[in-house]
């Protein structure tokens, strides 16, 4: 489960592109 709610999360970064996902 855990798995799959961390790939959503790396999916939805580098859709919004990985600046976004660099302070978090």
């Amino acid at each position: 489960m855990k798995r799959l709610l961390i790939s959503g999360l790396l999916g939805a970064c580098m859709l919004m592109g990985i600046a976004g996902c660099g302070p978090q």
